[in-house]
């Protein structure tokens, strides 16, 4: 049995223990002999799905409805995971069942959206334009994206969502980069990188880099001292 199924000091009553029928054991031993499948949940950002705690389980495939102590907030983005357990207690460690449920202020599901895109980075490149790296890993995703809007704020702090100074398609999971027409001024600069689908759905990540543009002197070390101690 995985270790974070093992329940034994509640006797199976309480945590991961209730759903999995544990108290029928005292917690000491797994007790769903056909296996079963954990739900888990977790809330703003995908990565954030807290794989530890289960908050629902079922033995059958298909269609499952949650229970209904489980609440939902408007305006709030839930993820939820699905793994199989085997009729041991070992569960699967992959990440591929996972959907996303979005809801607006009225807590009505808001449209389908990409997954935002991961690792966002940025250098200077060739003195005065800036290059952006990005991931995208499809797994969760409510619509695959038809490109990338890159934004930015031309040195401002405000950062303009209404227009892109860049985009590039979208060619499945993997890395891309960007590279910016050279900036004019000195400065410090924010970019941001949203995923857009075919109908003009912003996935709404308001992530952004920061870097500087321009030459900048440094003070050079006036003295180093050392010891043993």
């Amino acid at each position: 049995m995985d270790a974070h199924l093992y329940n034994s000091l509640t006797e199976g009553d309480f945590g991961n223990g209730f759903y999995l029928c544990q108290e029928l054991v005292e917690g000491d031993f797994w007790s769903r002999r056909l296996g079963c499948y954990c739900v888990y949940r977790g809330m703003d950002y995908r990565d954030d799905i807290d794989y530890e705690h289960i908050v629902a389980a079922t033995d059958r495939s298909g269609e499952f409805c949650l229970p209904d102590a489980i609440h939902h907030q408007v305006e709030t983005d839930y993820f939820y995971g699905l793994r199989r357990c085997s009729a041991t207690g070992r569960q699967e460690q992959g990440t591929m069942a996972e959907v996303t449920l979005s809801l607006d202020a009225a807590g009505r599901r808001r449209a389908g959206r990409c997954n935002p895109v991961q690792f966002l980075t940025a250098r200077v490149e060739n003195g005065r334009h800036v290059r952006l790296y990005w991931w995208y890993s499809p797994p969760g995703q409510e619509v695959e994206p038809d490109r990338f809007g890159v934004f930015g704020d031309d040195g401002s702090g405000l950062i303009d969502y209404g227009q892109a100074p860049g985009t590039m398609d979208y060619k499945g999971q993997g890395w891309y980069s960007w590279v910016s027409e050279a900036q004019a001024e000195d400065g410090r600069y924010r970019y941001s990188v949203c995923t857009i689908t075919a109908q003009g759905v912003n996935d709404g990540n308001r992530g952004y880099v920061e870097i500087t543009i321009g030459t900048h002197n440094f003070t050079g070390i006036v003295s180093l001292d050392c010891g043993v101690g």
